[in-house]
């Protein structure tokens, strides 16, 4: 089941909000792994979700996309 794009990128964006003032490159690491598992959990394939994301691309039908499954 792949979750709305606007509910993971909310959850994304809180991720990387919280590891925003990291300085160690292990924590940083760490962080990056968290938030890539957490967008293929949420059932994305991650090149998909940061085209979307980025604006590269626009989800295939929003309406449907943006309602909990």
């Amino acid at each position: 089941m792949k979750l709305p794009f606007d509910y993971v990128a909310r959850h994304v964006d809180a991720l990387f909000s919280e590891s925003e003032e990291l300085t160690d490159d292990a924590e940083i690491d760490k962080s990056c792994e968290l938030v890539s598992t957490f967008i293929t959990a949420c059932g994305w394939d991650e090149t998909e979700f940061w085209r979307v994301m980025y604006g590269h691309d626009s989800p295939a039908d929003q309406k449907e996309l943006s309602k909990l499954n």
